[in-house]
């Protein structure tokens, strides 16, 4: 009789034990689950900065190339300018020598 009662007191700490044991199981699970949803949202973020970084990159190029035309267009305009400058010094002294003649 004493046994029995012993093997129920053993039986009945195993099973809070066990008891224990699976709530500890379930936190952690729970846990694992948070952790999971964490990293998938950390994954989406990265996704995203990386499409936003990219679509930086590529406004970038548009604005290097856009400023690459420009610097033609400036650099034709003063092209321009230096020959209407040389023509206006060729003009002149024509228009002086003319005046000597006269």
């Amino acid at each position: 009789q004493q046994q029995l009662a012993a093997s129920k007191a053993q039986t009945s700490t195993l099973q809070q034990q066990l008891a224990d044991a699976n709530a500890k199981a379930e936190e952690a699970q729970q846990q694992l689950a948070a952790a999971e949803a964490q990293t998938s949202t950390l994954q989406q973020q990265l996704t995203d900065a990386n499409a936003k970084s990219e679509e930086a990159q590529q406004q970038l190029a548009a604005a290097e190339a856009r400023s690459e035309g420009v610097q033609q267009q400036l650099a034709t305009a003063e092209a321009w300018t230096s020959a209407l400058q040389q023509q206006l010094t060729d003009v002149n002294a024509k228009a002086e020598e003319a005046q000597q003649q006269l």
